[in-house]
């Protein structure tokens, strides 16, 4: 009874809520790369192309083997949008992780950049949270 009576809640609320449709949040693309030679140009290319305004990509070169980090800084180098970064090969997530400290857009669109570092609990001395039944993070 309690959730018919919340389904019905959200329905009506649903139907009131007004959205600016000018309204376009800054993007950022993360891509992880490697050995990637053959489609990275095109990769980047079309999500440069989507048509979408303030939106940039951080592409990482995971320790690629062929051409692909050439490739990234002929066709993109001066290409304000797209952020080249290189490591060692770590893997994809390792890679992904990487792009996602580095400067991000402000929220509020003032095209400020600010960085999010992505940092443990033991660094920041935040105690772990447990949730409620007391099996993992919550």
């Amino acid at each position: 009874m309690v959730y018919g009576a919340l389904a019905v809640i959200q329905k009506v609320q649903a139907r009131h809520r007004r959205f600016d449709p000018a309204w376009r949040p800054p993007v950022t693309v993360l891509i992880a790369a490697f050995n990637e030679e053959k489609v990275i140009r095109k990769t980047v290319e079309s999500i440069l192309g989507n048509g979408y305004e303030d939106l940039e990509a951080i592409v990482v070169d995971d320790g690629s083997r062929d051409r692909t980090l050439a490739v990234l800084e002929e066709a993109f180098g001066n290409e304000p949008r797209v952020r080249i970064l290189s490591q060692a090969n770590a893997g994809k997530s390792a890679a992904l992780n990487r792009a996602s400290g580095r400067p991000a857009r402000d929220p509020g669109g003032a095209g400020r950049r600010h960085r999010f570092p992505a940092r443990s609990h033991r660094e920041t001395g935040a105690p772990l949270r447990r949730s409620s039944r007391g099996r993992g993070l919550g």
